[in-house]
C-alpha cells in the first residue's frame, strides 16, 4: 500500500505543481482508490493548507471512513463544498461486518451519505430520485442511463443499504455487497452533483458559471451511427470468440473419434475446420470428395 501511495502522491503532486493553475478541483475514489485519498486528504491538511480553500469535494467511495476520521467535514446537502462524500453500498439486511471491522479504534460509525438525496441522515429516499446508473457494460450500445434503480438508506452504522437493483447489469457480490457497481449504480447522480457543488463553490468564489450537462442521451446523427456499428462488432467478434472456445471441446473430441476409426485428419484440415466452426470448411472438403469420387 505504502508503494502504491507514493505513486498516487507523485501524480497528485504533479498534477498540481504542472496543470492545476490555482483552479478548483475535485478528488474522486473507489475502493483501494479511496485508501490512498485518506492520505492524500490528511497530507492536504497538513503539508498543502493552502489548497483546502480550493477543494470542492472529495467522492470517496467503497470503502471504511469512520466519522472525523478525517480533517474535513461529511457533506450533508447538496451544494456542501469543501467536504468528502462517501458510502459503501449492499442490499438490504446484509451482513456489513467487513467494513465495520476497518474502522479505526473508537469509531463505532463510518460517514455514510446517500447518493439519492445527498444527505448524510437516515432518512429514506426513493429510486425516482435517481438520475440514472450506467450497468456493468459501460457506454456498450447505451442509449440512456438506467432509471428507477433502487432505493436507499443510511443505516446506525454508516451502511448504505439498498433494495436489489433492478436489471442484470447490477449484480451483487456473495453476501449482499455492491462493491464492483456502487458507483456505476448512481453515475449520473455524481455526476449532476459535481455540477451542482462547482456551481455553488464558484458562485462564493466569482468565477464564471458551469456549463449544463450534455449527452445524456444519444443524439449526435452520423457519429452515433458510426459508434453503433463499432459496438456490433465488437459484441460480433466477442460472441464469436465464445462460440470458437464452447466448440472446441467437441472439435477435438469429433478429431480423436476420427482417428480411432483410422481416418486420421491431419493438423492442417483440423486447423481449417476448427476456424471455420466446421461447417463451411467442411462443406468443401465433403464437395471435393464427392467430385473425387466420381472421377
Amino acid at each position: 500500500m505504502d508503494i502504491a501511495f507514493s505513486d498516487v502522491l507523485a501524480a497528485f503532486t504533479h498534477y498540481i505543481d504542472n496543470h492545476n493553475e490555482g483552479r478548483p478541483f475535485f478528488l474522486a475514489s473507489h475502493s483501494q482508490g479511496t485508501m490512498h485519498q485518506k492520505r492524500i486528504l490528511a497530507h492536504i491538511a497538513a503539508a498543502l493548507p493552502h489548497l483546502t480553500d480550493r477543494l470542492v469535494a472529495a467522492y470517496l467511495i467503497g470503502n471504511t471512513i469512520g466519522v472525523d476520521e478525517l480533517p474535513f467535514p461529511a457533506c450533508t446537502q447538496y451544494n456542501q463544498t469543501g467536504c468528502l462524500v462517501s458510502w459503501n453500498a449492499m442490499i438490504d439486511g446484509a451482513d456489513p461486518s467487513h467494513w465495520l471491522q476497518k474502522l479505526e479504534p473508537g469509531t463505532s460509525k463510518m460517514v455514510c451519505t446517500n447518493p439519492l438525496s445527498w444527505k448524510a441522515d437516515a432518512e429514506p429516499a426513493g429510486r425516482e430520485l435517481g438520475k440514472g446508473g450506467m450497468g456493468a457494460a459501460g457506454h456498450l450500445l447505451l442509449t440512456g442511463f438506467d432509471l428507477d434503480l433502487v432505493d436507499a438508506e443510511c443505516s446506525e452504522e454508516g451502511v448504505l443499504y439498498v433494495s436489489p437493483p433492478a436489471g442484470w447489469q447490477y449484480i451483487d457480490v456473495p453476501k449482499g455487497s455492491l462493491h464492483p457497481v456502487e458507483f456505476p449504480m448512481f453515475y449520473r447522480d455524481i455526476r449532476l452533483n459535481a455540477f451542482e457543488r462547482l456551481e455553488a463553490y464558484l458562485s462564493k468564489s466569482g468565477g464564471l458559471p458551469v456549463a449544463s450537462e450534455v449527452g445524456t442521451t444519444c443524439e449526435c446523427g452520423s457519429r452515433c451511427a458510426g459508434t453503433y456499428v463499432l459496438h456490433l462488432l465488437v459484441v460480433l467478434s466477442i460472441t464469436y470468440a465464445v462460440l470458437v472456445v464452447v466448440a472446441a471441446p467437441f472439435t477435438f473430441a469429433w478429431w480423436f473419434w476420427q482417428v480411432r476409426r483410422a481416418k486420421a485428419v491431419g493438423f492442417g484440415q483440423l486447423a481449417r475446420r476448427f476456424l471455420c466452426c466446421c461447417c463451411c470448411c467442411r462443406r468443401q472438403e465433403e464437395k471435393k470428395k464427392e467430385e473425387t469420387d466420381q472421377l
